[in-house]
């Protein structure tokens, strides 16, 4: 790993000085939480953002297309809107604002449409963290045609990567479910279990697309990097939960909050569910970056639990709130695996939240964003 010559003691109190990292995605739940602790480590940090084009004026948009044709580098804070606080109609105050980030947080515009667009990004980065995932919007695509999209614009960001002859390995947000979708799992699931896309392919559910695209996808660039030499590991980690930095709520935190906004609607998504927090995925994803013997997979997972066992610590945590009672038809479900987080243990990697935290953060932010719902 490469770091500057300055780095102090950081037992002494002295903040610790690191190179420069690319972190994609930046407005999303983790990679704005990322961000947050890299810059807290010292590092400088180059994030990516894409823009609303629906927002923009005729002059934003030609200067988007010269953006992402040419890669030249993002506009300064005093070139924003007029509020210093929006880049191409995205809010970015909630980056702006974070300790460390005046001076070493610098925000690109990009779109994985246009891979290309990513090399201003990346120049010069010796660590980048693929966090971003390309959002279709044509339903009617196929699953194989969804993983190639994906695949198309992750292998393109890496050619970025190899063309600024500085970036020396890739972190890559994949998913747990990656490891479960397909198969008949029983007893422990590790590393070494692989989606079956054959299955995938097949299947008529929503989730299949977002698995299959992310299995395939982190297949597909882990080859593109050996070939190059470039080191490149997967973070999979199950449900992300906890406090938010955004502004709107992310859709892991609203599902696993459901019972406390009662909506019953996201229910069958919590019948069985591993869950992680925001804090201990980002950290994760850094110490993979700093670590040298890192290599491969890792999942990334803290609780397992069920409805029936959330409902019960819900109304025992939070006694003033009226907690939506689960319906039998989630409650009678029997988890017949455990996800192995042995690997990344070994390593030498400490979870540091439990449930507790990870709901005492998410309905601290939630009620200052103003998601919850008033009493019955």
């Amino acid at each position: 790993m490469v770091m500057s010559s300055s780095r102090a003691d950081k037992g002494k109190g002295i903040a610790m000085e690191f190179g420069k990292v690319c972190v994609t995605g930046g407005t999303g739940y983790l990679a704005s939480w990322m961000i947050q602790r890299l810059l807290e480590r010292g590092y400088s940090v180059n994030t990516t953002v894409r823009s609303h084009q629906g927002m923009m004026s005729n002059w934003g948009y030609g200067l988007l297309r010269n953006l992402l044709f040419t890669g030249k580098r993002a506009l300064e804070e005093d070139s924003f809107c007029s509020t210093g606080q929006q880049y191409f109609g995205v809010d970015v105050s909630f980056l702006r604002s974070l300790p460390g980030a005046r001076e070493r947080l610098t925000i690109y515009e990009a779109d994985m449409d246009h891979p290309e667009s990513f090399r201003a990004a990346v120049d010069g980065c010796f660590g980048v963290f693929l966090v971003a995932h390309p959002t279709v919007a044509d339903e009617t695509l196929t699953v194989e045609e969804v993983c190639e999209q994906t695949a198309y614009a992750t292998l393109g960001i890496l050619r970025c990567c190899v063309d600024a002859e500085t970036v020396k390995r890739v972190v890559y947000t994949s998913a747990a479910i990656t490891v479960m979708f397909g198969n008949e799992y029983s007893g422990v699931v590790d590393e070494n279990t692989l989606c079956k896309l054959s299955v995938a392919y097949l299947s008529q559910l929503s989730l299949a697309k977002y698995t299959a695209a992310k299995a395939y996808t982190e297949l597909t660039a882990q080859r593109f990097a050996e070939r190059n030499g470039m080191g490149f590991v997967s973070v999979l980690p199950s449900w992300i939960h906890g406090p938010f930095l955004t502004p709107t709520c992310p859709g892991s935190v609203y599902t696993l909050m459901s019972m406390l906004f009662r909506d019953r609607r996201q229910y069958k998504y919590i019948s069985l569910v591993d869950i992680v927090h925001v804090d201990d995925v980002a950290r994760a994803h850094i110490f993979l970056l700093e670590t040298p013997s890192a290599s491969g997979r890792y999942i990334c997972s803290a609780v397992e639990t069920s409805a029936g066992e959330l409902y019960e610590f819900l109304c025992y945590r939070y006694p003033e709130s009226i907690i939506a009672t689960p319906p039998v038809k989630c409650l009678g479900y029997a988890r017949g695996y455990t996800l192995s987080t042995r690997k990344l243990s070994d390593l030498g990697f400490a979870y540091n939240y439990g449930l507790e935290e990870m709901y005492d953060g998410a309905v601290e932010s939630c009620t200052r964003t103003g998601y919850f719902l008033p009493p019955e």
